[in-house]
């Protein structure tokens, strides 16, 4: 083996990554880490592999006296993934809180690097948040997106009226690229709720014009589909033989649309899993609960139309899937 040449950019070492009795370093880009290559191993079949590999002594690059592997893969990435693995009080399962960026990171590279314990532990942390077996566990959820952060280091709730789409893209992406196709409904569900500008002001390093492309497609679709359910509403929402206030439930009524409508900016409304507020708008008792009863019909049905409208497999299918993945 032989040291590797001086004359190249200095590295930068990762202090709590570098461990002085470690067998083997690894660089991406300018990062160097390292790290103990038999733990490494042992926990990755993917490096085990590369490892177990015979090299030619004479072309194997050397420094701080062991051999050296360099990746492709962001360094960013890599501090999470390599901490998951070698500090067990980093990244605890669920329901300890984790932040989106460190499950992301760990979740693509536990997969590339087939990790399978910490990838199913990445999965669950999304899984939380995103994966609801019915409408009810998806209207009914607590607060927040179970153990992920989406705003890193922050517990703020995240809005759609004031904060960016981005976590739930950036969610999308990652179920999309690790073949997690249960997480995609929500995720994407999340992503169009916002106002269309938000959606379009995304950054592009983030960002595959694929992907939004997409997103504006099964955004475009979601509107369609809210918008024909207020129009409907508009006119049969409730019972036509109304004997209580007929004139009063016909203005509450045509109030409601035009309270989404305003809500939402004149139409850009995506929200078909929203259920009806009739609270405030003049609505007889048996209307009220009428109108109650076809929001809630539609928010249902809308729900259970959700994969087929993005292209994906019934919900009962995801399940199965997911049950496999996550060894459940």
């Amino acid at each position: 083996m032989t040291d590797a040449p001086t004359s190249i950019v200095p590295l930068e070492r990762v202090a709590e990554l570098w461990f002085e009795d470690g067998t083997l370093v690894i660089v991406a880009q300018q990062t160097a880490f390292k790290v103990h290559r038999s733990i490494l191993a042992a926990r990755s079949s993917v490096f085990r592999d590369m490892l177990a590999m015979p090299q030619n002594a004479d072309f194997v690059e050397n420094l701080d006296g062991c051999p050296m592997v360099v990746l492709s893969d962001a360094p960013r990435d890599l501090i999470c993934f390599l901490r998951a693995i070698f500090d067990s009080s980093y990244f605890m399962p669920s329901p300890h809180m984790a932040d989106l960026s460190e499950a992301l990171s760990i979740l693509r590279l536990s997969h590339k690097y087939a990790v399978d314990y910490l990838f199913r532990r990445a999965l669950t942390h999304l899984d939380g948040g995103l994966y609801f077996r019915s409408f009810h566990d998806f209207h009914e959820r607590p607060h927040g997106f179970g153990s992920i952060r989406l705003i890193d280091g922050s517990d703020e709730e995240w809005n759609a009226n004031i904060n960016s789409p981005l976590p739930f893209v950036l969610m999308l992406q990652a179920a999309v690229e690790v073949d997690a196709p249960w997480l995609q409904p929500v995720a994407v569900y999340w992503a169009c709720s916002v106002p269309l500008n938000s959606l379009m002001s995304l950054p592009i390093e983030n960002t595959s014009r694929d992907t939004l492309q997409q997103l504006v497609q099964w955004r475009t679709a979601l509107m369609h589909a809210r918008a024909k359910f207020l129009a409907k509403f508009a006119e049969f929402g409730v019972k036509a033989w109304c004997s209580e206030s007929p004139s009063g439930c016909l203005q509450a009524r045509l109030a409601y649309v035009t309270r989404a409508m305003m809500r939402h900016k004149g139409g850009d409304d995506a929200s078909i899993l929203e259920p009806i507020d009739t609270e405030g708008l003049g609505f007889c008792t048996s209307c009220a609960e009428q109108a109650d009863n076809v929001g809630k019909i539609h928010a249902i049905d809308s729900w259970a139309q959700l994969p087929r409208l993005l292209g994906l497999p019934t919900w009962l299918q995801l399940g199965e899937q997911r049950k496999a993945v996550l060894a459940l």
